[in-house]
């Protein structure tokens, strides 16, 4: 008779997302050899520019902060983490998350009467990425008319408190999580040496 596991099992979406943080984002920030600040500050611009309506373009946006940042203010910071966690918005987090932002924006623009339920803004957001066949005018007029008229500013307006709040958090978080991380390796590394040498001495 087989053994039957009694853990429920996880969903593909969940697998896929727990791959996604794993590989992508923490892997990236224990491998790092940078001082922790430097990681911290690269997690924090990443987060920043992930928290605003600009997916396909983010770690183009990165990098070109990063070319200002290092040129003109000189202020240093990972691209690599930063570019890696632009990926928390990603084909699975981005419709909720994109939402969010919309319906803040929406209630900051004063805009009460026009928010839009999940469905009818998924059918928004699908019809930006996915236009109707049109030829290069109209295929300009129908994304200004979607930045500008529809549901863009709005996006964009709301996406500016999320962008401030989790950059912040990310940067608190990051800087505590590899210090802790860094001192537990020392101190692994420490406890095997300190084996190594009492094994040598018996």
């Amino acid at each position: 008779m087989k053994n039957v596991s009694l853990r429920p099992k996880r969903r593909p979406w969940l697998k896929r997302f727990e791959r996604l943080w794993r590989y992508r984002l923490l892997i990236p920030l224990k491998r790092s050899r940078h001082p922790p600040n430097h990681a911290a500050y690269g997690i924090m611009v990443g987060v920043a520019v992930a928290m605003t309506p600009t997916v396909g373009i983010q770690m183009a946006i990165v990098a070109l902060i990063w070319l200002l940042s290092r040129h003109i203010f000189r202020w240093h910071f990972s691209l690599l983490l930063s570019c890696a966690w632009t990926w928390i918005t990603n084909y699975l987090t981005a419709p909720p998350i994109y939402y969010a932002f919309y319906i803040s924006g929406q209630v900051i623009l004063g805009n009460w009467q026009d928010l839009a339920n999940y469905k009818v803004f998924t059918t928004l957001s699908e019809s930006f990425f996915s236009p109707p066949e049109l030829n290069a005018v109209d295929r300009i007029e129908f994304y200004l008319n979607a930045i500008f008229v529809g549901w863009g500013i709005p996006m964009l307006m709301g996406s500016i408190p999320f962008s401030i709040v989790g950059g912040g958090l990310a940067y608190w978080w990051s800087l505590r999580f590899i210090t802790r991380y860094r001192d537990a390796q020392t101190k692994r590394q420490r406890r095997r040496a300190e084996k190594k040498q009492a094994q040598s001495k018996n």
